[in-house]
């Protein structure tokens, strides 16, 4: 071929045209698409969101809890809930389908089974279309995992996801549905979310469930909040959430007393359980306090609004709250069995706290740690030693209570592991620990976030 140019005569053969466009196609073969999202190539370090005051602060002394007599109830801890699979409800906006390379270490390798078996699930939601909601406790873990992800790969697929759930949640809510729900036992509808499945066959809603579900969605507001991008893309889905949550834990002031929740007065009005429900009577219950599980259920939720920089009337009141809270539920810490560590009750002066409902408590106190919020590192140091002086057995299994009493059920307890994880920053021993117990069989979806979002 020849090409004038001026005064100048090129020949360029075929040969070194195919030349050229070898080296092109490759060149552009080793780029990165343009669309990918540039913050998703990069990686938050396992203990970014920990405190980085390490300086002491009031409060270090133990104390004795309380002896009164609760009682023992709450429901089983959930199993894990499958590969993800189904097809999405129309009313379910498809999430984004936005990939990233990620480094090789151990929790890329998570990162894809996690994809793979929990990615895009809306099988869960599903479970809200039935009375007895037996996906409440599944969601609320799955929803948790999805912050989790985000939190370790800055990907916005997962706030995407979460969203997708959060929409069809808050329009299940029992006010926002077509049917409207009434609680059966209070009279009314709720701006919450109620299931029979514990009140003898009555609809009702609980503080605890609501705190569960709500939890998720308050981390995603403070994330907004403190994240320019996130602020820029997702500001005005959070301020629908914040206002949605309002709703939702002022339905529950009346059940607020000086620092707790009480069972309300409404049920009184079970007067026999419908067949094929199991009765806990909850009836002989008014009054009493909720066990700390139930109550720092919905504490989570407060230590996440409490830390908005937002003097709003309900983010003071939020606050207010969290303090009574913090204060009620350090009088029940107690030392515990071995040197350095702690002791805990189910309720005030009832059983020993199991591992498994623990979990809301240990959550609730690190969560509050890391936002500066009344615990310190003495705290956070003997709640680690607790479980694994005590809760850890030799041959790796956990105990069934804190105190370190075992169980049969191993299946139970083993997964229980989750929000223990969140003491990994403080005591990298418990990483390997839930580790060796995912391995090994024992898997949900809030165990393998963890271990995703704490890998060192």
């Amino acid at each position: 071929l020849k090409y004038r140019y001026g005064a100048m005569h090129l020949r360029i053969s075929p040969f070194t045209i195919l030349v050229g466009q070898l080296i092109l196609f490759v060149a552009l073969c080793s780029c990165r698409p343009l669309t990918v999202d540039r913050r998703a190539q990069s990686m938050l370090n396992p203990t970014n969101g920990t405190a980085e005051n390490e300086e002491e602060k009031p409060g270090d002394q133990d104390v004795i809890a309380e002896d009164h007599l609760p009682p023992d109830l709450e429901p089983e801890l959930d199993e894990d809930f499958g590969d993800g699979d189904s097809k999405a409800d129309d009313q379910k906006p498809s999430p984004s389908e936005n990939s990233t390379d990620f480094p090789k270490t151990y929790s890329s390798a998570l990162v894809k089974e996690f994809d793979k078996k929990y990615g895009n699930s809306t099988r869960l939601l599903d479970g809200f279309k039935s009375k007895r909601a037996p996906a409440l406790w599944s969601e609320a873990g799955y929803l948790e995992s999805l912050i989790d992800l985000y939190l370790f790969t800055k990907h916005p697929k997962y706030i995407d996801q979460l969203i997708t759930h959060y929409d069809y949640l808050f329009d299940q809510r029992d006010d926002r549905r077509k049917d409207k729900r009434k609680d059966e036992l209070r009279g009314k509808v709720m701006p919450a979310w109620g299931t029979d499945a514990y009140t003898c066959g009555y609809h009702y809603v609980h503080v605890a469930h609501n705190g569960a579900l709500l939890n998720a969605a308050a981390v995603f507001v403070r994330l907004v909040h403190e994240d320019k991008y996130l602020k820029d893309h997702y500001l005005k889905k959070a301020e629908l959430y914040l206002k949605l949550m309002q709703e939702t834990i002022e339905a529950f002031d009346v059940q607020w007393k000086s620092n707790r929740y009480v069972y309300p007065t409404a049920l009184k009005n079970i007067k026999s359980c419908k067949p094929g429900y199991r009765n806990i009577r909850y009836q002989t219950f008014v009054g009493k306090d909720l066990p700390y599980n139930m109550s720092l259920e919905m504490g989570r939720v407060f230590v996440e609004l409490a830390s908005l920089k937002n003097n709003a009337a309900f983010v003071k009141k939020v606050r207010r709250k969290l303090a009574k809270l913090i204060e009620y539920y350090k009088d029940a810490i107690s030392s515990g069995t071995k040197p350095d560590t702690y002791l805990w009750h189910y309720a005030r002066g009832g059983r020993v706290e199991d591992v498994a409902h623990a979990n809301t408590g240990i959550s609730f106190i690190v969560g509050a740690y890391e936002q500066g919020h009344g615990f310190n590192k003495t705290y956070i140091r003997k709640f680690a030693n607790t479980f694994m002086k005590t809760i850890v057995q030799s041959n790796g299994d956990l105990a069934s209570h804190v105190d370190g009493t075992k169980s049969a059920d191993k299946k139970r307890f083993n997964k229980a592991c989750t929000d223990w994880q969140a003491l990994t920053p403080y005591e990298p021993k418990i990483y390997k620990v839930c580790q060796n117990l995912y391995i090994s069989g024992h898997k949900t979806s809030d165990m393998l976030s963890n271990l995703i979002r704490y890998d060192k």
